[in-house]
């Protein structure tokens, strides 16, 4: 027969131990997140710097990921290198999208002027 003290101190202890693992993992996650972020920002900076000193020295894929790392970074609006990377990444993502949108215009417009001759005829 179990009695009801010995089950009652088992479901305590499980019920303490769980929140405290649910917190030590919220809390490592939290510790790890900031650790990103500082590593983010430092890594942003490091390549900022290179590219500020020795700019022959950078190179494209460096270049790109200083421009992924400005959108992941706090935001320095005094800083104008961060500024132009900023920029920079709007600005591509504009031109590719209106690449894409001028170059299907063109793959369709024959057709659609071929349509419209057609129509007016």
């Amino acid at each position: 027969m179990i009695t009801t003290s010995s089950c009652g101190q088992h479901a305590c202890a499980k019920s303490t131990e769980e929140p405290l693992a649910q917190k030590n993992k919220e809390y490592l996650a939290s510790t790890q997140q900031k650790e990103i972020e500082s590593k983010t920002e430092e890594l942003f900076h490091l390549i900022a710097k290179m590219d500020r000193e020795l700019p022959s020295h950078c190179g494209r894929d460096n270049r790109q990921l200083l421009m992924h790392l400005s959108i992941l970074v706090q935001p320095k609006p005094d800083d104008p290198q961060w500024r132009f990377y900023r920029r920079a990444v709007t600005i591509n993502k504009y031109a590719f999208y209106g690449f894409a949108l001028s170059l299907s215009y063109m793959a369709v417009s024959d057709e659609i002027s071929q349509i419209y001759d057609a129509l007016v005829e």
